[in-house]
């Protein structure tokens, strides 16, 4: 009663009403006004993807298509220029027999995470320099070869055979001249080998030095073995390439094609032919 008979409290009500009545109109409205922001995007959507589907994509594939027809062609790998085999040829002209060279194998890329792991390896398996193996480790950056040289002595059991170091760099002809000319064997984890490689292959095949290295990159192998194949075979280097790690996924997916041909087809895999993608 007081209520209904009280102006000001009657006010009071009627204006908390008022006031709760309007919030929820606003909270109505509130999807509606939030309707202009939409407009944006509707138009983007509206006149962005038929520019994009109608024109943008049709003149990419043709400018593509085109380029791929008559453009140039991807460079093949470069090894040495005249001025450089000479300087080879000159530098090396009392170059030791492979049997009396100092180390059996050197592990180039040493301080990479598959070099690690090959470092450790050896070390296990082989022990220091000298006890089985004449083995040292090769990389860029002294700092790091220095840290991984006390990771490996700790492997090692017998402490009067510690593991050398050598530094030479991928861009760098007269360190890995160095290398390649002090052992029998290189074994490389240093890549991509299109980028890295092509000097240190062409050094080993040049100076009769082993190489193995991990690749999987089948054109670059292919193009090192129809340039460098002769070379080596003068010199006595065996070059094998694709000798596990990066090769693994080609090798399991060409075995998997030839075993899914056998099973349904009857047939033998009797060649897998590589994309050429250089000159």
């Amino acid at each position: 009663p007081n209520l209904m008979t009280s102006k000001g409290n009657y006010g009071s009500i009627s204006s908390d009403s008022k006031s709760t009545e309007n919030d929820i109109w606003a909270t109505k409205r509130q999807p509606l006004a939030g309707g202009k922001a939409l407009v944006p995007f509707i138009i983007l959507t509206c006149l962005g993807i038929p520019i994009f589907v109608f024109v943008l994509l049709p003149s990419t594939i043709f400018f593509v298509t085109l380029r791929a027809i008559f453009g140039k062609k991807a460079k093949a790998p470069s090894f040495f220029s005249k001025e450089e085999k000479a300087d080879i040829k000159k530098d090396n002209s009392k170059l030791k027999p492979k049997k009396d060279r100092p180390f059996d194998l050197v592990l180039y890329g040493a301080t990479g995470f598959t070099g690690k792991l090959a470092a450790k390896y050896i070390a296990r398996t082989y022990g220091g320099c000298g006890d089985k193996l004449r083995w040292a480790i090769c990389g860029r950056n002294e700092i790091k070869l220095k840290k991984l040289k006390k990771e490996l002595d700790a492997i090692i059991d017998n402490k009067e055979t510690p593991t050398p170091i050598m530094i030479a760099d991928s861009n760098d002809r007269s360190s890995l001249d160095s290398m390649v000319s002090q052992t029998k064997c290189v074994a490389t984890t240093v890549g991509p080998y299109i980028k890295y490689g092509n000097k240190l292959v062409a050094l080993c095949a040049e100076l009769g030095t082993d190489y193995v290295d991990i690749t999987g990159e089948i054109p670059w192998v292919k193009h090192t073995i129809a340039s460098l194949d002769a070379k080596a075979r003068e010199s006595g280097a065996r070059i094998v390439s694709l000798c596990g790690h990066d090769c693994i996924p080609w090798d399991v997916s060409t075995m998997a094609i030839a075993e899914k041909l056998k099973n349904e087809h009857g047939q033998d895999l009797k060649k897998a032919q590589p994309i050429q993608l250089c000159d």
